[in-house]
Formats: C-alpha cells, sequence, structure tokens
C-alpha cells in the first residue's frame, strides 16, 4: 500500500512537472511567432512587410478614413516618442492585436485601468488546462485537492517573485481581489480609540472606506493633500503634536487597550483618477519612525498597488509596505474575481480574527466557545474554499508580462501615454481656446510620476464644458471603450474639478451614481472622461481616438 501510494504521489508530480512544461511553452511560443513574424517591423516606408499593414488596415478600417496618412503620422510618432525603441516590444505589438486580439475587431478598448485585456493564448492555455486536469477542493486531501493545493502554493511564489520579494518576508493571502483585501486588513488591523487611520486624499473608495470600521473601534482618521505629504508632517502623526491636521472620531469610544497602538497611513501607488505616482519612498519614511516617549504608536502602511502594477514594476525589498493589495485581472484581464492582500510576516501576529470559516479552523466546539485557527496567515484568513481555478490560471498571465518584462511594458505605455497628452494638449478649436482640460502631471514630462491615464473634460468653442454623459455616448457609439465619472476617488476628482464637500453633499441628493447622467452642475463638471493604456494597447488605438476627438469636438 505504501508503495502505490508513493507511485500514485510520483505520477501526479510527473503530470505536474508536463503541464507546467507544455505551459510554458504555449507561452514562449505565442512570443518566438511575434518575434520571427514582426521582428523590428515599422510601419510602411520604414520597412513594415505589407501583409501585416494591410491586415492593420482591415483590423482598423472604420476609424481611419485615410489609412496612407496615419501611416505618415505613425512615422511621425516612431520618430518623437521612440527614438530607442521604447513603443512596441521590437515589432511584437502587431502581432498582438493583429492575432491576440481577434475579438477587438471595429472596437478600441481605452479602459485598461477598470480591467485589464487577456489575449487568446493565455485564455487557450488556461482552458486546455482545465480539460485535461482534474483539480478538487484543497481542504480535502485526495490526488485533485493535492494537485490544488500544490498550485495554490506555486501561486503564491510567483506572487511574491514578481514583487521581488520571498515567503520570508511576506505572505500572501488570496482575495476576490482589492476591494475584497482592503476589507479584510480593515476588519482585521488592531485599531483602538487611541488609533489613527491616515490616509491621501486621492485613494480609492474602498480605502477610504476601512475609516469607517476604524470609527467604529474609536479610532479616528485623518486625510491629508500630496503637498502636505513630506517629512515634517511625518514627525507631527508620529510624535503626537497637538497641531496635526484635523481628525475626525465618532463619539462613542469602543475600545482601549493599554498595550501598543497600532495606526495606519494607506496611500496609493498610482491614483486611478488620474494616474499621478506618488513616492513610494513614503513607505520607508513611516518605516524608519518608531514610537518615541511620546509618540502616538507603531505606524504601518498600506499600499494600494491596484493601478500601478498593470504597467510598473514594485519591488517591495525596496520598498517593503506592511500591507500591499493587487487585483490580477487589471494586470493581465484574466481570470476575473482573484487578487491578494501581501503582508509582512513581522505584522501578520497583529492581524484580529474575529467570523471564522471553513478551511481557517483546526479545531472547533460547536456548544462551547472553542476555537483553534490554522497558524499560516494564508489559510488562516482564506475563509472558505479559495477560488482555486482561478489561482491554477494565473501563471498563464504573469507568463505574458514576463515574457515582456515590466520595464518594457512601462516604457511602451508611456511613449504612448506622452502622445496622447501632447495631441490632446495641442488641439484647439479655431478661435484658439483649448478643447480639452486635461488632469494629473502630464505636463513634467516625467513616467515617473505620470502614469498610463489621461483624464480630461471636454470645453466647447465658448470655453463651456460638454458634460462627460455625452462624451461617454458619442464615443460608445463609434466603438471606443471608456471609463467616466470619478472612477470612485472622490478626493482626486473633486480636488482636480474644485469640487467643495459642502457641494458633494448638495449633489448627493440627485445624483445615483459617480457616472450617471447628471455630470454637470452650477457650469462645473462632477467627474471627467478617463482614457486609460494598458500592456497591449497600440498606436492605432491612441491615433483613432484622436482622429475621432478632432472631427467631433474640434470647432
Amino acid at each position: 500500500m505504501e508503495e502505490r501510494n508513493k507511485n500514485s504521489k510520483n505520477t501526479a508530480c510527473g503530470e505536474d512537472t508536463l503541464l507546467r512544461v507544455l505551459a510554458l511553452s504555449v507561452v514562449l511560443l505565442a512570443a518566438a511567432v511575434g518575434c520571427v513574424a514582426l521582428l523590428s517591423q515599422q510601419p510602411p516606408g520604414a520597412g513594415l512587410p505589407e501583409p501585416v499593414a494591410e491586415r492593420l488596415h482591415r483590423r482598423y478600417a472604420s476609424f481611419f478614413p485615410n489609412w496612407e496618412a496615419t501611416l505618415d503620422e505613425k512615422r511621425e510618432f516612431v520618430r518623437r516618442y521612440s527614438q530607442n525603441g521604447e513603443y512596441g516590444y521590437n515589432g511584437q505589438i502587431d502581432h498582438f492585436v493583429l492575432d491576440e486580439l481577434p475579438r477587438m475587431r471595429d472596437q478600441v478598448y481605452l479602459d485598461y485601468t477598470g480591467a485589464g485585456v487577456y489575449q487568446d493564448s493565455q485564455l487557450r492555455g488556461a482552458m486546455a488546462e482545465l480539460l485535461t486536469r482534474l483539480y478538487g477542493n484543497a481542504h480535502s486531501r485526495n490526488p485533485s485537492a493535492l494537485r490544488t493545493e500544490r498550485e495554490m502554493e506555486a501561486a503564491r511564489d510567483m506572487v511574491l517573485r514578481h514583487f521581488h520579494t520571498t515567503r520570508k518576508e511576506y505572505s500572501v493571502i488570496f482575495t476576490s481581489g482589492t476591494t475584497g483585501a482592503l476589507k479584510l486588513l480593515g476588519e482585521s488591523f488592531p485599531w483602538t480609540n487611541a488609533s489613527k487611520f491616515v490616509y491621501l486624499r486621492q485613494n480609492h473608495n474602498s480605502v477610504l472606506g476601512i475609516r469607517e470600521i476604524a470609527l467604529d473601534q474609536g479610532a479616528e482618521f485623518v486625510a491629508i493633500p500630496e503637498s502636505e505629504m513630506n517629512d515634517e508632517t511625518c514627525n507631527v502623526f508620529i510624535g503626537g503634536d497637538p497641531c496635526a491636521p484635523a481628525s475626525h472620531r465618532r463619539s462613542v469610544i469602543l475600545t482601549n487597550f493599554p498595550e501598543t497602538t497600532y495606526n495606519l497611513f494607506a496611500f496609493p501607488a498610482e491614483d486611478n483618477f488620474a494616474g499621478v505616482k506618488y513616492p513610494l519612498e513614503w513607505v520607508n519614511m513611516f518605516k524608519q519612525r518608531r514610537r518615541g516617549e511620546d509618540g502616538t504608536g507603531v505606524w504601518l502602511t498600506l499600499l494600494d498597488a491596484a493601478a500601478f502594477v498593470p504597467c510598473n514594476d514594485l519591488d517591495l525589498t525596496k520598498y517593503p509596505a506592511h500591507f500591499v493589495t493587487v487585483s490580477f485581472y487589471k494586470m493581465f484581464g484574466y481570470p476575473t474575481g482573484i487578487g491578494a492582500l501581501l503582508v509582512r510576516n513581522d505584522v501578520t501576529d497583529i492581524m484580529q480574527k474575529t467570523f471564522f470559516g471553513g478551511g481557517t479552523v483546526v479545531l472547533s466546539a460547536c456548544d462551547t466557545h472553542f476555537c483553534l485557527l490554522q497558524q499560516r496567515p494564508c489559510t488562516r484568513f482564506e475563509d472558505g474554499t479559495p477560488s482555486f481555478l482561478s489561482i491554477a490560471e494565473l501563471k498563464y498571465g504573469f507568463g505574458k508580462l514576463e515574457t515582456l518584462g515590466m520595464d518594457n511594458i512601462s516604457r511602451h505605455v508611456s511613449a504612448l501615454t506622452q502622445y496622447l497628452y501632447d495631441e490632446m494638449f495641442n488641439m484647439r478649436h479655431s478661435n484658439g481656446r483649448p478643447v480639452f482640460s486635461i488632469y494629473g502631471k502630464h505636463h513634467l514630462h516625467d513616467p515617473s510620476v505620470q502614469g498610463s491615464i489621461v483624464n480630461f473634460n471636454a470645453m466647447d468653442a465658448d470655453g463651456q464644458y460638454i458634460g462627460y454623459s455625452k462624451v461617454q455616448d458619442r464615443t460608445a457609439a463609434a466603438g471606443f471603450h471608456l471609463r467616466t465619472g470619478c472612477n470612485c476617488n472622490p478626493g482626486a476628482c473633486f480636488d482636480y474639478l474644485s469640487v467643495s464637500s459642502a457641494d458633494v453633499q448638495k449633489y448627493s441628493l440627485e445624483k445615483t451614481s459617480c457616472s450617471d447622467d447628471m455630470d454637470l452642475a452650477d457650469g462645473k463638471p462632477l467627474g471627467g472622461v478617463r482614457v486609460s493604456l494598458g500592456y497591449l494597447s497600440s498606436f492605432e488605438d491612441v491615433a483613432a481616438l484622436l482622429g475621432f476627438l478632432r472631427r467631433e469636438f474640434a470647432k
């Protein structure tokens, strides 16, 4: 019997090894096809083979009435923005557009911050695995369950490698996404009536939502603008300075523990409204300060990396935030419904747990108040059965990013973003008035502070704003996929649009969502139009949008 079990395990391990080889082969074959067929290709007049040019023309035929003029524009784009080969992954972008995204014919997808896009070969690899492998619930101990367990552990290691760290430093807790990870952190953080929750104003609503949990436990919160985020402000908070910015607290104080007080500072690596990148060095600024004799307690950092990691390399060795949240579908489109909370191992013990579910328990009693929880953070906080099939398919998405390299992705997307901004900024009505009001830090021409989002509002020839819902309707009818509204980021949105907190409460009596049809009030926009680029965006995507905007809005 023992020999039979041993042989069974060896067979299962051999199957897993074979599958990983096959999966890697799918990724490498797709890359090889692109390299061989399209290496160092440029538009016609710069070396692009005619068959590829014809296929691109057919792919974008509905967007370009004058294809030859478009090719001239592409040559000029390459000359100005890709002098060192920043754009296109040495010609592979044309392969991706033509062979990996056939479902997008007559469509231009520009909502990568909302959701990434999967390649066809990525999906084929995942489906081939599901058709040939049997996975079971990892809470069981049968062969299919053990295979699931191995896949989940391999996925944790893959996530850690991607962010340049190891199990020695971090634990990976799988969640439903970034919002699920933030909710888990809010519920498990050891809030007391002496705790402070300080966050950058430009955070997503899902970060702001943590304050409700903190307030319930008697803690206070402070929202600070980027302009006030510096060493002095950090010292004010950590030193307990009475001149600290105004904070908010509920009148009822629920908890008061004499032990160490823990505080949380939260900021996004990149905000999802305008795409501004914030200094990752803030992580180390708080890390280097601990409680003094008159201090406020220990400060921990939360880095919301959801909008940053699809196009940028995050190195947790250099910037070891205590908590990091990500959504994998934003990185590579598929699978959805899966994200992670990365927790530094030196703070896992302070995380509190109230509810317990299947898989997190070693032993529990039904008639007495007794429950022994799993000791590993990943199993202690992953209540219920994880989305194990989705977790098994993450390797196909990570494989796509790793084949190209995150630095190459950043350079590619930055070239396109700068081109889009420059063209929109210079677009004028016949009377010389600008067509667009654009938000963010594009004017600095620095990809270290500005990400791959161009958020704007359109204006008519008299300088009056055109409601974002009208722009949404017209672009959607033409085949463009954009995002409008405040993008669940009230701090960034309303700061750019000069909408006060009093205005927000007044307009809330009429608005039903952040992207509804109530897009103007008192002559001011209540949201914007967001164009967000990703690693599969192409020159043709951006040029198609620019052409449409000129025809529709420049009068």
